[in-house]
């Protein structure tokens, strides 16, 4: 993680905000003791993204469970990311289902 966080100030600017909130999140639910969650604090306040991280951060536990709902996180807290990012085929490895979209 600390190597992502490094990679972040070479992120485009209008793309910064979207990396900080993806791998912040990543941090704060799945390494939060992680040493790496310092240099991300400081990285996202240098950049005024920390309040947006830890919004978003919370918002996504809270809709973790539907790809739908994620969805409409991302799209409402980053409009400006094409539509044609979003893939929302349906995989279950674990039974090898595979759906395509409704168009």
């Amino acid at each position: 993680m600390q190597d992502v966080w490094s990679e972040l100030p070479y992120v485009p600017e209008d793309e910064r905000p979207l990396a900080v909130c993806l791998h912040w999140t990543f941090l704060r639910h799945v390494l939060p003791d992680s040493p790496v969650v310092e240099i991300a604090r400081s990285f996202a306040k240098e950049h005024a993204l920390l309040e947006l991280a830890d919004r978003f951060a919370h918002q996504f536990k809270a809709v973790a469970a539907s790809k739908e709902e994620l969805v409409h996180l991302l799209f409402d807290t980053f409009p400006k990311i094409p539509k044609r990012r979003a893939a929302l085929e349906y995989i279950n490895s674990m039974t090898g289902v595979y759906q395509k979209p409704i168009p």
